[in-house]
């Protein structure tokens, strides 16, 4: 690559996000630009919003969350494995791509799992790159790829067999003493059906990958083949098996609460905890801005309006001290409702 490339590149990267800047600057919104920059420094010194984790964090996201395809994607980053067959720039660019995002929100203080979603694009296409070449035997699978490969499938496998006997764990985890987390355990309260089906997903998915395993040496095609069906298969009726009975337990009693309120006009903000579900399931109007709710919550304008504010249960009793114009409304599952009164 020529030094006159990478000023061509470096030029059209700092125009991408230039633009944006020079538009608002042109608009008098320099705030919005100070503003930008402070929270960007803020995630790489802080744990913002409480969303913290080790160096490794998005290394383990994507290990097991991109199974198949993570383990399979680094024999495609050894040295020396790209082939004629392979572009060399376009691989390049996919190799950059993958470590620049990867390393870069490491890094970064603030731990939330979509932060390396960047990184999905190049995983799998490198993963597509080795799964090509070991297909057509133009390649050997390693011994340490195979194990690493069967250990992600049999962990994850077997969590989501265990997320099935979740009410058989209940006794055990509510026992005095066992969880301390008060909100945690006040989720566990909640009331889901479980048919038996669900663990369907868990075992297709330890089926495919002991088949690989045994398979990997004697024939790598039909290996391949097993992993990857199996994995399609079982991770898709995890989504549509599982994830339901799920919610219920992490958020659903504040999902039925906000539903409660889609068609009235009222404002649903939650308290002492960040959320975006409320915007989306209580289906918020465009007219309600952020400036107008915070006009509203400050007793500024509005007051015909209700404010409804959704709180955890570790917060019940600092919520009433600090706001004695809340009306409670219940509790359910480790969320408390409240209704504001006018003071």
């Amino acid at each position: 690559m020529k030094p006159l490339h990478i000023l061509y590149f470096l030029l059209v990267t700092a125009l991408a996000g230039g633009i944006w800047f020079i538009a608002l600057l042109a608009n008098g919104q320099q705030h919005i630009i100070t503003e930008f920059i402070v929270y960007q420094v803020r995630l790489f010194q802080t744990e913002d919003a409480g969303h913290g984790g080790p160096f490794f964090y998005h290394f383990i996201i994507l290990l097991i969350g991109c199974f198949p395809a993570a383990a399979l994607s680094m024999l495609s980053m050894r040295i020396g494995k790209r082939t004629a067959d392979t572009p060399r720039h376009f691989h390049l660019w996919m190799m950059l791509l993958f470590w620049v995002t990867l390393l870069l929100f490491s890094i970064v203080k603030t731990k939330i799992v979509h932060y390396s979603s960047l990184c999905y694009f190049p995983l799998t296409y490198l993963a597509t790159v080795s799964f090509y070449h070991l297909y057509r035997r133009k390649w050997n699978l390693p011994s340490w790829n195979k194990w690493m490969q069967f250990g992600t499938g049999l962990l994850l496998s077997l969590l989501i067999i265990a997320v099935t006997f979740i009410d058989q764990f209940k006794p055990y985890l509510l026992a005095p003493g066992r969880l301390k987390d008060q909100f945690a355990r006040a989720n566990l309260n909640a009331q889901v059906e479980w048919s038996g089906w669900e663990k369907l997903p868990g075992a297709i998915l330890l089926a495919g990958i002991v088949i690989f395993a045994i398979r990997a040496n004697r024939n790598i095609r039909s290996a391949l083949v097993a992993l990857f069906l199996t994995a399609l298969i079982g991770i898709n009726l995890t989504i549509i098996l599982i994830t339901p009975k799920v919610e219920p337990y992490s958020q659903g009693a504040a999902i039925e609460f906000y539903e409660s309120k889609q068609g009235e006009k009222a404002l649903v903000e939650p308290l002492r905890y960040k959320s975006y579900a409320h915007l989306f399931y209580t289906m918020r109007p465009p007219q309600f801005t952020r400036s107008l709710a915070d006009s509203i919550k400050q007793f500024n304008s509005h007051p015909e309006i209700p404010v409804y504010y959704v709180g955890k249960i570790q917060n019940k009793e600092e919520n009433q001290r600090d706001m004695p114009y809340l009306h409670l409304l219940y509790e359910k599952n480790g969320f408390v409702f409240y209704k504001r009164t006018n003071p």
